[in-house]
């Protein structure tokens, strides 16, 4: 049905609408056919009334002599007037306007005021909106990531290739030469300790301050106002930046040392520093990668590049020992990685404006709350709490007269350890990284011990291990998308089946050949294995504790990588090399165990 006025055409609900409306208005009544016909809307009738009211008020007054001369009685019955239209209406609406109600509809409450209006008065809100502020130098800082994260694996992969070489420069035995794993291990958990309290620490600014400041905000340094308060802000893209300029500080001196050919005591001191910057490296852009939107394929590159660092360094490492190279000479080139990895993160890592300000007005939201908070506080005997804290404050150390904005995070370390997923991940990694680094740090001892391989290419070997890992990274940093999450789970399963084959091939066929492919196979099937860890902790865990998580699962994980080889390298020494495929079946085993832990979907909270 449809009421043509002029070129204004009206049909279906609207036509019904604005005839209840010239009803209701002139107080006469409405046909039951009408009424049983008009469309019910989501306007509740209290709005529907009070919409009806506001519009009579409005109109002018209607005079009963023009009322009976627009409708004629004829018997018992009554003429209605056919409804007219006042203003003019367009053919169709185009684009989304046919979405919006049109403004000739009075029974609509709301609908002439504009569209800011009324969500105002409708939704109220606490605060303004704040727009999210896009994340700055994604690809400069993805590229820099892949820069550590390659320098990492270049040194955790160089081991494998010149334990041999340390222990007949150095005379030393199995067991004396696993403590270099032992000393990386050590490193690895003073990271995974400081990294928290680092990056809170090295993110403070004050509240004062209109820009970054080049040199962190550091407290018992700083100059006390005379007022005795200090807002202090966080940042948490300044917290990070300083942490990964000292890990690059730490990589660079591991690497320096190395190169000077110092006594066992100094490759330890060098081996520990490699392991802290290595922790905080994994822990920061573990968390930076994770925390982007779709983060599979760029964590799958990021773990390619550390696989891609673990295969190219034996491989130039062996073709420069083959040479007549020192070790010790092998470790200049990788100063030089570490010198220009340290540069580039300087340049792309810094808090940049955008994230500065978005920092700061969080920080200061964070201290308004809390004077506002505490504006209510009721004075008792002429003196509010307020002022009574401000006396004990002035009272206090320099130190503990930093008022606390409240912008700061709260540790999230308790939180982390208080869920079971989070230590269900970082066993599952710590035991992974053991297989990983024990097959590519032993291989070529074993084959060298027990299969007589030659010296001067058994050192591929090891390449060929690392560039399988790389390898399946990157394949799965790009098929996990097109994958579900059920599938990558069962996919898991898969790939330690696989890899306990491999090494049960290794353990009973006395071939190097054989040997070779089969390593080789078993870091192909291992090297999705980390990043599919991590994707799936970023849709179990809490958004939160994504951050400290990460980077507790990526430290455990290193200690994993530092531990298991030194455990590997002492029943070498009581047993012989042979001991490296039984403990690693062992290892796939507690694994597959592990991984049936967790689910297959994530179930809906009611």
């Amino acid at each position: 049905m449809a009421v043509e006025t002029g070129t204004a055409i009206l049909s279906g609900a609207h036509w019904e609408e604005s005839t209840a409306y010239t009803y209701e208005s002139a107080s006469l009544p409405i046909p039951s056919a009408l009424r049983d016909r008009r469309p019910s809307s989501n306007i509740s009738p209290e709005s529907r009334i009070r919409g009806h009211q506001e519009s009579r008020q409005a109109r002018p007054a209607v005079s009963q002599d023009e009322n009976e001369k627009n409708n004629a009685v004829i018997g018992d019955d009554t003429i209605y007037p056919t409804p007219s239209i006042s203003l003019p209406v367009q053919p169709r609406f185009e684009g989304t306007a046919e979405l919006t109600p049109p403004p000739f509809l009075p029974i609509t409450p709301g609908s002439e005021l504009a569209r800011e209006q009324y969500l105002e008065d409708s939704f109220p809100l606490a605060a303004p909106l704040i727009e999210p502020v896009p994340p700055e130098r994604v690809k400069r800082r993805l590229c820099s990531a892949f820069a550590a994260f390659f320098c990492c694996g270049w040194g955790d992969g160089t081991p494998g290739t010149i334990l041999p070489y340390i222990e007949h420069d150095l005379h030393l035995s199995y067991l004396t030469v696993s403590l270099l794993f032992v000393a990386a291990c050590v490193g690895f958990f003073i990271g995974t300790i400081v990294i928290e309290p680092l990056v809170l620490f090295l993110g403070r600014f004050p509240l004062s301050s209109n820009r970054s400041h080049l040199i962190p905000y550091l407290l018992p340094l700083s100059r006390v106002s005379k007022s005795g308060t200090n807002a202090i802000g966080y940042s948490l893209s300044q917290g990070r930046f300083w942490v990964m300029v000292i890990a690059g500080l730490l990589q660079v001196a591991y690497f320096g040392i190395a190169v000077s050919k110092p006594p066992f005591a100094g490759l330890l001191v060098a081996f520990c520093l490699g392991g802290i910057a290595t922790s905080m490296f994994m822990g920061q852009l573990n968390a930076y990668v994770a925390c982007m939107p779709a983060p599979g394929r760029a964590l799958g590159n990021l773990h390619g590049f550390y696989g891609i660092g673990a295969c190219a360094s034996p491989l130039v490492c062996q073709t420069l020992l083959a040479h007549g190279w020192k070790w010790n000479k092998f470790y200049w080139i990788s100063f030089a990685l570490g010198l220009s990895n340290l540069l580039l993160t300087v340049a792309v890592f810094p808090t940049t404006r955008g994230e500065f300000a978005s920092d700061k007005g969080r920080a200061a939201a964070a201290a308004n709350a809390q004077i506002d908070f505490h504006s209510d506080d009721v004075q008792i005997g002429g003196t509010s709490e307020k002022e009574a804290d401000l006396e004990k404050a002035k009272e206090s150390p320099p130190l503990s007269r930093h008022a606390s904005t409240g912008a700061m995070p709260k540790s999230t370390m308790r939180m982390a350890v208080s869920l079971p997923y989070v230590w269900v991940f970082a066993i599952f990694l710590f035991i992974y990284t053991g297989t990983e680094t024990s097959t590519g740090g032993w291989i070529v001892t074993f084959l060298l011990r027990d299969r007589g391989a030659n010296p001067n290419t058994v050192g591929y070997v090891a390449t060929g291990f690392w560039a399988g890992l790389a390898l399946g990274r990157i394949i799965s940093g790009y098929v996990s998308p097109y994958m579900g999450m059920r599938i990558e789970k069962h996919l898991v399963h898969v790939y330690i089946l696989i890899a306990g084959i491999m090494q049960l091939l290794v353990w009973f066929i006395p071939s190097f050949i054989a040997n070779s492919v089969c390593t080789a196979i078993v870091g192909l099937v291992l090297g999705p294995m980390f990043p599919t860890s991590l994707t799936l902790a970023t849709k179990l865990l809490p958004q939160e504790v994504h951050m400290t998580a990460l980077a507790t699962m990526s430290s455990f994980a290193s200690m994993g990588s530092a531990l298991f080889p030194f455990l590997t390298g002492v029943l070498a020494n009581a047993k012989g090399p042979y001991v490296l495929q039984p403990m690693l079946l062992g290892m796939f085993c507690v694994m597959g165990c592990l991984w049936f832990v967790f689910p297959v979907r994530i179930h809906a909270s009611p």
